[in-house]
This record gives C-alpha cells, sequence and structure tokens, in this order.
C-alpha cells in the first residue's frame, strides 16, 4: 500500500479514519454476516486513531493543512476485502476536516437561511414566503396579483428552488397557480432572472415578479409565458377569483401543508375582490328594455310561451283577458240573435 503510486496524502488520512467506523455492504447475505465478524474483531485489537498534528501553511484559516508525525497515512485503517479484489469505498467527502473547519461548502447555505430571516423579520403583505423543514434548498411563495391590473385580487402560488452555486446563480421560480400569464410548473428565471447578480435577493425577485406580471412578453410553447391572446383580461380576471377559492396541490403532504398555511395567510391580508363597474341607470334601462322585446317580442307574435316554466308576460295576460271577454259577448249576442229568430 505504501509502495503503490502515490496520490494525495490528506484523502488517503480520511479514508484511513472513515473504515473504522463502519462495515463495507458487499456481496450475499452469507458474505455480509462474515464481513461483519471480521470488522468488530479487527477494531477491538487496534489501538486508537492518533490525532493528527494540523500546521497552517498560510495566515488564512481556509488554506490547506498539511499532517505532521504521522508513521503511515494508512495508519490503523481497517480494510475489508478478499483476495484478488481490494474493496474501498471511494464515493467519499475529500478534506473533510478542512471544510468543517472553513464551512466552504455552507457559505450558499448561510446566504439562503439569512434571506429568510429577513422576509421574516419584515414581512410583506405582497408575498409571502416558507422554507421546506425537509429541503433547505426549496421555498414555497405565493404573491399578490398587481393592483390596477386583470390580475389584481389573486394569490398566486409557485416554487423557489436554489442551486448549489447559490448566489452566483440565479433561482429557479415556477408558478403552481394558473394565472393566464406564466406557464405552471415552468423555470420562468431564464428572462425574468436574466441579469441576475449575487447581490440580488428573491424578495427583490418577487417584486420584480409583482412588477413585470401585466406585462410580461408573451410566449409561445417553447417560452416560459402563455402563447398570445391565449387569454384575454376577462379570462385572466377569472383566474384572479378563482385563484382565492384554494391552493393548489403540489408536492408531498409536508409540502402541501405549508402551501396551505401560505395561502390562508394571504387571503387574511389580502383586499376584497373589485366588483365590474355597472353601466348608468338609463343605459340599464335601454339594455333592459332591449332584452325584454328580444325575448318576449317571438312570444307575442305567435301566441305561445317557449317554455311551461316560463312566467307569464303581464301585457299578454291582459290582452287575453281583452280577447276572452269579447269573443264571449260576440258569441252571445250571435246566440241570442239566432234563438230569438227561431222563436219568430
Amino acid at each position: 500500500m505504501l509502495a503503490y503510486p502515490n496520490g494525495e496524502l490528506f484523502s488517503r488520512r480520511d479514508l484511513a479514519i472513515k473504515s473504522r467506523a463502519a462495515t463495507p455492504k458487499y456481496g450475499t447475505f452469507t458474505r455480509q454476516q462474515v464481513t461483519d465478524q471480521i470488522n468488530p474483531n479487527m477494531l477491538s485489537k487496534a489501538p486508537p486513531v492518533p490525532i493528527p498534528q494540523l500546521q497552517p501553511t498560510g495566515n488564512t484559516p481556509c488554506q490547506k493543512k498539511e499532517f505532521k508525525n504521522l508513521s503511515c497515512d494508512f495508519g490503523e485503517g481497517v480494510y475489508m476485502g478478499w483476495t484478488g479484489k481490494i474493496y474501498i469505498d471511494i464515493n467519499l467527502a475529500r478534506d473533510v476536516i478542512a471544510e468543517d473547519k472553513c464551512n466552504i461548502k455552507n457559505s450558499g447555505e448561510k446566504r439562503i437561511l439569512g434571506e429568510y430571516n429577513e422576509i421574516e423579520s419584515n414581512p410583506s403583505h405582497d408575498f409571502k414566503c416558507l422554507k421546506l423543514a425537509c429541503n433547505k434548498y426549496e421555498w414555497q411563495f405565493a404573491i399578490r396579483g398587481p393592483s390596477g391590473t386583470e390580475f389584481e385580487g389573486g394569490i398566486y402560488h409557485g416554487v423557489v428552488k436554489f442551486s448549489e452555486g447559490y448566489p452566483s446563480k440565479p433561482p429557479s421560480i415556477m408558478f403552481l397557480t394558473k394565472n393566464g400569464r406564466f406557464k405552471i410548473q415552468t423555470n420562468i428565471s431564464s428572462r425574468l432572472l436574466s441579469n441576475w447578480q449575487s447581490p440580488r435577493s428573491v424578495r427583490n425577485a418577487l417584486l420584480t415578479l409583482i412588477e413585470e406580471m401585466p406585462t410580461y412578453p408573451d410566449g409561445d410553447e417553447e417560452f416560459d409565458s402563455v402563447k398570445y391572446n391565449k387569454y384575454n383580461k376577462e379570462e385572466r380576471r377569472a383566474l384572479a377569483i378563482k385563484s382565492r377559492a384554494a391552493a393548489p396541490k403540489y408536492g408531498t403532504p409536508e409540502c402541501q401543508k405549508v402551501i396551505d398555511v401560505i395561502h390562508q395567510y394571504m387571503l387574511s391580508n389580502a383586499p376584497p375582490v373589485p366588483q365590474p363597474q355597472l353601466s348608468s341607470p338609463s343605459q340599464t334601462s335601454k339594455q333592459h328594455e332591449h332584452f325584454y322585446f328580444q325575448n318576449h317580442g317571438a312570444k307575442r307574435k305567435h301566441g305561445i310561451l317557449r317554455s311551461m316554466n316560463e312566467a307569464l308576460d303581464p301585457m299578454i295576460t291582459k290582452n287575453n283577458w281583452v280577447f276572452f271577454f269579447v269573443s264571449t259577448f260576440l258569441l252571445s249576442s250571435i246566440l241570442f240573435g239566432f234563438w230569438s229568430s227561431r222563436q219568430e
């Protein structure tokens, strides 16, 4: 092992220490039983792992460390194998001690947590974000439709997904609520965050999304917005009203619980849905008159009702009674004249 072509000292030492933690998984059930018996026996006779003495090679705490006073970089490791093939798990994290000291991989997580705490400490009525306990790289959010537009009063849910390169790389944002502008469950960050820079934040991205929602470029099947003229303002208005009724269904039960909590929060802070403006009384009267004659003119002309369930027109009812009395009077006069002539 010592004479084999050289690799990296630090990595081999980590493997030696980790080899004591657990038996590797390999082969059949019977072979695994044998392997599990060997490992405790080797550990019981193995001396303690020597603590490496780390010597910084520079002034910065995150520079590489070198080992000193180690008799062998494989020392005190427990290596399982069988004749003809050595089994070593090489899918291990490298430079474990240095990474834990410098916390390099956690820098993105710190930034995400910092942004989340800032949003929680300065809440907004325009949007709400909640993180998932099972996934620190995913947030659920909802935004309020911008005022003075067909989206006003709507509650639009979505997902923010962070990459491991955040904040150097922009987050992925997608909608879950049908809105008539953006496709659902489609990443809309390609154009919305095309000029992303690390000083920007998710708060700024969501506020930009609200601002650009009414004027976002209409696309087609290849882009992140719905096809041009697929929805008009009235249809988007109807979707805005419908979005308040219930939260969308998405993800695991834990994820759905977070979505429902956000929806109730947004509803509690949402203004009433604006009612459509009615026409003036004179216009309403003329429209009603036009509607009346359109629906009842044909019935008067033909003297029948279109349906047995329709109410009788009062004008038709009055004219029918007049016709009945006049007809009865004329018929009585004719019969009386005929009877008088027979008597003579």
